[in-house]
C-alpha cells in the first residue's frame, strides 16, 4: 500500500513535468533561431540570424502562393538554390522573387513585347519610322522577357567569382597566420572575417557563413562543401579538401595552407602581368580615333592656317 502510493506520487509528477515540456516546446520560440542569432551575434551579422531561423519577408510571403499557381515550388528548386548561392543571393525571400520574376513576369513581358512589335509590324508597317521609340520598347521588353533572369544571374555570378578571385588570396594568408598561431578552423574563419569585414566584404561573408553553418550544422564536412559549392572557384575547392582531410585525420593544416597561399600569390601576379601585357593593343583604338586626330590638327593645323594666309598652294597668281 506504501509502495503503490508514492509510486502514483512519482508518476504523476512525471505527467506533470512532461506536460511541461510539452507545453513549453509549443509556446517557446525557435531555439535554433536564437542560437543563430546568438552566433550571428559574435560577427555582427544578424542578417545570417534571419536567414537560418527560416524568416521571410511580408512581400516574398505574398508572392508565394502565385509560384504554386505555376508549378514553381519553392521548396523543391535546388538548382535554383545552388545559382543563387553562387550570385550572393541566400535568403529565401529572393528564391521567391527570382522565381516569380522568371516564372510569372518575364511571360507577361515577353507577351507585352511581341504584341507591340506585331502590332507594328502587321498594322501599322508604314509607319514605323514614326514610332520607332515604340518599336524599340516593343523589342527591348521583349528580350527582358526572354534572358532577363538569365542575364542578371549570370552577371551577378561573373561579378561576385571575380571578386572571390581577386580578395581570395588575401584572406587565405591572413587564414595561414592564424593557424600558425595556434587557432582552430572556426576560430581562424572568425578572425579572417573581423579583420576583412570592411576591405573586403565578398570574402569575408562566404567565410563568416561558413564559419557559422559550421557553428549551427552537425556535419562540418558538409559546412565546408557548401563553401565550394557556393564560390566555384578552384583555390576554394583545394582549401575545402584541405580542410576536410584536416578535419578527418587531424592533419596539419600549415603546409598545406602556405603552399595554397603561395599559388595564389604567383597567380594573382600573372594575372597582373597578363593584363600589363594587353594594355598596348586595348588602348590601339583610343589612340587612332581620338589621340591621332587631335595630334594631327595640333601639329598641321598652324601650317594649314599659315598656308591659304598666302593663298593657297600654288598662290593668286
Amino acid at each position: 500500500m506504501f509502495f503503490a502510493k508514492y509510486l502514483s506520487f512519482a508518476l504523476l509528477a512525471v505527467g506533470i513535468f512532461t506536460a511541461y515540456l510539452a507545453l513549453a516546446n509549443l509556446l517557446s520560440r525557435d531555439r535554433n533561431r536564437l542560437r543563430a542569432k546568438q552566433i550571428a551575434e559574435e560577427n555582427y551579422n544578424l542578417e545570417l540570424a534571419g536567414e537560418y531561423g527560416g524568416k521571410i519577408q511580408p512581400l516574398a510571403l505574398t508572392l508565394k502562393p502565385f509560384l504554386f499557381l505555376v508549378g514553381a515550388n519553392p521548396d523543391k528548386q535546388h538548382d535554383t538554390v545552388k545559382l543563387l548561392a553562387k550570385a550572393g543571393y541566400h535568403s529565401k525571400s529572393s528564391l521567391v522573387y527570382f522565381l516569380f520574376f522568371q516564372r510569372i513576369i518575364q511571360p507577361v513581358l515577353v507577351v507585352i513585347g511581341f504584341a507591340i512589335l506585331l502590332k507594328l509590324v502587321i498594322f501599322n508597317q508604314s509607319e514605323i519610322s514614326k514610332h520607332l521609340a515604340l518599336f524599340l520598347s516593343g523589342l527591348l521588353l521583349a528580350v527582358l522577357g526572354i534572358y532577363g533572369g538569365k542575364l542578371f544571374i549570370s552577371n551577378s555570378v561573373a561579378k561576385r567569382t571575380k571578386e572571390l578571385k581577386r580578395t581570395f588570396p588575401d584572406a587565405l594568408d591572413l587564414m595561414l597566420i592564424c593557424v600558425e598561431s595556434g587557432l582552430g578552423i572556426s576560430a581562424a574563419f572568425a578572425r579572417v572575417c573581423k579583420e576583412m569585414k570592411d576591405s573586403h566584404p565578398v570574402v569575408a561573408a562566404e567565410m563568416d557563413r561558413t564559419r557559422f553553418e559550421m557553428t549551427m550544422m552537425n556535419d562540418r564536412i558538409q559546412a565546408l562543401q557548401n563553401l565550394g559549392d557556393r564560390t566555384g572557384i578552384p583555390a576554394v575547392h583545394t582549401l575545402v579538401a584541405s580542410l576536410i582531410q584536416a578535419e578527418k585525420f587531424g592533419t596539419s593544416l600549415v603546409d598545406t595552407l602556405r603552399m595554397i597561399a603561395d599559388e595564389q600569390r604567383a597567380e594573382r601576379m600573372l594575372l597582373a602581368e597578363e593584363k600589363a601585357a594587353r594594355l598596348p593593343a586595348l588602348i590601339t583604338i583610343p589612340l587612332i580615333f581620338f589621340i591621332l586626330p587631335a595630334l594631327f590638327m595640333v601639329i598641321l593645323g598652324p601650317v594649314v592656317i599659315k598656308v591659304q594666309a598666302q593663298g593657297g598652294i600654288f598662290g593668286n597668281g
